[in-house]
């Protein structure tokens, strides 16, 4: 080969890389990203590619301790992805910018799962709703955020106990009071939450309130051993708008968790990590 064809193909494959055209520059999209109840951004420099939600969240945890994040539509439409690394693999919650909109993700490579288009609020879970924090749970042994000693497995992974007559709920009535055994539990039918943990078998609390003589109540209040409370009212009471689930994990506590249908997807809208008492609210 000659001089002047090497010179010629050296010329040609420089003018060729100086054609490559330069990648986009991102773009300032408006998006408000939450942690917890604490906005840490306003908007979010975006490209066709998405970007870990992470690096667009100042002082946010490692992913690994994330309970949820929830992306909002303009129309308050709500998506939750519970435990994303947890539950979701290698899929990474991210934002691209698609027709000028940011859209919220899990991405696997250069590819977005799951979308929501557009998407104008994120909200990074890392507290549950007493406000337990969820690196500090992850501190402790066997937890990994958001776990009650079971770490970042399913519930339903490795030996579980048995509802015993030792596990006693206090039912509190007007001046009656009375307590509910947990070895009447095992008649109930069993259910499964309706997102996260979809596998580990539970009861839905309406039968549990049932066996425990509370059927008829309007409203209810339950308290954990710590102090801790929930009301349930109204509609936490309609099957269709609401899923009251209750679990018994590992440690032998009883775990509630209520789930709130928004649109088409459900999302966890309370939480007790222990049940000690449970009170009917006097009509008013």
């Amino acid at each position: 080969m000659s001089r002047r064809i090497v010179i010629g193909c050296v010329l040609a494959l420089a003018a060729c890389k100086k054609a490559a055209p330069p990648p986009p520059a991102p773009v300032a999209a408006p998006v408000a990203i939450f942690l917890d109840d604490r906005e840490v951004a306003t908007s979010a420099a975006l490209t066709v590619k998405p970007r870990a939600l992470v690096g667009m969240a100042p002082g946010a945890p490692d992913p690994e301790v994330w309970l949820a994040v929830i992306a909002l539509d303009p129309s308050g439409k709500a998506t939750t992805v519970m435990a994303p690394a947890r539950d979701h693999g290698d899929l990474v919650p991210s934002l691209a910018l698609v027709d000028g909109a940011a859209v919220f993700g899990m991405a696997r490579g250069d590819a977005l799962e799951n979308t929501v288009s557009p998407v104008v609020k994120v909200i990074i879970k890392t507290k549950d709703d007493r406000g337990a924090i969820a690196a500090e749970l992850a501190g402790k042994p066997g937890g990994h955020g958001g776990g009650d000693g079971d770490g970042h497995q399913h519930d339903g992974a490795g030996q579980r106990p048995a509802p015993s007559a030792d596990l006693v709920i206090l039912i509190k009535s007007g001046k009656d009071e009375a307590r509910f055994t947990g070895d009447k539990l095992a008649p109930l039918p069993t259910v499964t939450a309706p997102v996260g943990d979809t596998e580990t078998p539970g009861w839905n609390f309406v039968d549990v309130l049932a066996a425990a003589g509370l059927g008829g109540a309007k409203a209810v209040n339950l308290t954990d051993s710590e102090g801790a409370s929930l009301r349930l009212e109204g509609a936490d009471f309609d099957p269709a708008q609401t899923v009251l689930y209750i679990k018994l994990n590992r440690s032998g506590q009883l775990r509630f968790r209520r789930f709130g249908k928004q649109g088409a997807t459900w999302t966890m809208t309370g939480e007790l990590r222990g049940i000690a008492s449970i009170a009917v609210v006097p009509a008013s």
